[in-house]
């Protein structure tokens, strides 16, 4: 375990009324109490929380990571960037606490505590309904997407190669994590790697295909185009005698759903075990009955603590149905050193007694403060959540259409058959100038970091700070770059609006002065 740390020994500057280093540009926080050292329980929860990651969870000199979020709760941002990251919630913060407190007595229990975790996912996400399902641990969705490409392969470590959606709408190191190369200069296990450098024989993979879910324009291309797409890559592949990894993206990051759940149990049906179907559900924008659709069809799933659920950034895991855990069982492991450890996996993985025995507790906390939100979403009463989003998802929907200087990217409707997860969770949407032209992506990334509070001058306190969805590409308008932020509902949103009636107005109210606090930013004069 880590030292307690006091605010000076913490690499952290993100400390109730701690002293800042000087600069131009700092976030804006609520005035704070004197400065104080926090207890050393909770200052190691913090700085666990930001370790067993790569770079990306790494804190900067002032206590953010990659997507601006710190280690430590913040009440004082609306969040409503779930389809990005969020800062985690105190009742998750105090959830990680007090299982460090229990690893700190008992260190000999992390891989006991890790199964524990396992277990209880299998039963939250609704895969414990398919009897056998399986649950991997992993520091993110990327090393997840990594975690599968070597089980695609198979014990006999045959050639693999990936056919996924465009990358713009995936994370942005999964191309790489699918060619089977490292997709950052840290492993979560803490080594330093060369990013774009082949991961050891996974390098025997080939470039995964990509196939465009939207026009040139940004719009959605036709359902049916898009499964055609896929289908022809797949048996491109399988028809030059490689296996193929088909990655069924559900929910992207402009909430599409692609290829079709039918499309890909067609081509799992045609080609067998040449053929391992891997549900992308990293926004873990998924309900039970879906989760448990997927793996009774023979899908693997991935999914985080980190994006709707709402706990913080890096937690990952994949699901696994009996038949394809019992193939892949066998699979040499050896190549994941840097990105896994024993007690990821279930006890009767064979190929995994080739990893460190070492736990990751960073991993083990996060997934600890993601599954507090998760127990909570999971206890709301049958149809609550569908019935909020519902009015939430209008409001955002007709504000988005009536507001200044912003078009909304078009989302089709999400075929479903179980509960919440048939609304639409994540609303793009493109800022316009005043003559009507989509912002530059600079313009875009900045007025992102402006709503967060991230870039105004020192001691200048914005009235409101809000954090939208990182801004991503949406094709051309006007012949011009476009970029869209996202407004996303999550877990957390839905379980503190449904705690009241008094709590569900409040949670309206703040979204809608959100949206007053965006357009105020893309009016103000230049």
């Amino acid at each position: 375990m880590p030292p307690a740390l006091t605010s000076a020994a913490r690499p952290s500057a993100f400390i109730p009324g701690a002293a800042a280093p000087a600069r131009s540009t700092l976030h804006a926080v609520t005035p704070a109490p004197p400065r104080f050292a926090l207890p050393g329980m909770r200052a190691a929860t913090a700085q666990l929380l930001t370790e067993g990651g790569d770079d990306r969870i790494r804190p900067d000199a002032f206590g953010f990571n990659r997507y601006g979020c710190a280690s430590l709760p913040d009440a004082g941002i609306v969040e409503l960037g779930s389809s990005t990251a969020s800062a985690l919630s105190p009742a998750g913060f105090d959830a990680a606490a007090r299982l460090l407190g229990r690893l700190a007595g008992r260190p000999e229990s992390q891989a006991a505590e890790a199964g524990r975790i396992r277990r209880e996912l299998l039963a939250l996400t609704g895969a414990e309904r398919v009897d056998g399902s399986e649950a991997v641990l992993a520091a993110s969705g990327t090393d997840v997407h990594l975690i599968a490409i070597t089980l695609a392969a198979g014990p006999e470590r045959a050639p693999v190669q990936a056919v996924m959606a465009d990358g713009a709408e995936t994370g942005s190191g999964v191309p790489l994590a699918l060619d089977g190369r490292h997709f950052g200069s840290l492993s979560c296990r803490g080594t330093r790697v060369a990013r774009g450098e082949p991961v050891g024989a996974l390098a025997a993979v080939a470039t995964p295909r990509q196939i465009a879910l939207r026009e040139a324009d940004g719009q959605p291309r036709p359902a049916d185009a898009v499964d055609a797409d896929f289908e022809a890559a797949v048996d491109a592949v399988v028809r030059q005698g490689e296996r193929c990894l088909l990655v069924l993206t559900d929910v992207s990051k402009t909430g599409l759903v692609a290829p079709s759940a039918d499309c890909a149990a067609r081509l799992a049906a045609r080609y067998g075990a040449r053929l391992t179907v891997l549900v992308d559900g990293c926004q873990f924008r998924l309900a039970p009955g879906t989760v448990a659709d997927h793996l009774a069809r023979g899908f693997a799933v991935a999914v985080t603590g980190s994006k709707f659920v709402g706990g913080p950034a890096f937690s990952g895991a994949l699901l696994l149905p009996a038949e394809l855990a019992r193939r892949a069982r066998g699979t040499p492991l050896d190549e994941l050193r840097g990105y896994s450890g024993r007690a990821d996996w279930p006890l009767h993985w064979p190929g995994a007694t080739a990893l460190d025995t070492g736990a990751n507790p960073g991993l083990l906390l996060r997934w600890e403060a993601a599954l507090a939100e998760l127990r909570r979403f999971a206890a709301l009463a049958p149809g609550a959540a569908d019935g909020f989003l519902a009015d939430w998802g209008a409001a955002v929907a007709a504000r988005l259409a009536a507001g200044p200087q912003r078009v909304a990217l078009a989302v089709p409707a999400l075929a479903r058959g179980h509960d919440w997860d048939a609304r639409q969770t994540v609303f793009p949407f493109i800022p316009l100038d005043a003559a009507g032209r989509p912002l530059a992506p600079a313009q875009v990334a900045q007025l992102h970091r402006q709503l967060a509070g991230l870039d105004l001058d020192f001691g200048a306190a914005p009235a409101l700070r809000v954090r939208l969805g990182q801004p991503v590409a949406a094709g051309l308008r006007d012949g011009l770059p476009a970029s869209a932020l996202r407004i996303c509902a999550s877990a957390r949103l839905v379980s503190d609006a449904l705690a009241s009636p008094a709590a569900q107005a409040a949670v309206m109210q703040q979204t809608q002065a959100a949206l007053d606090r965006l357009d105020a930013l893309l009016t103000a004069p230049a």
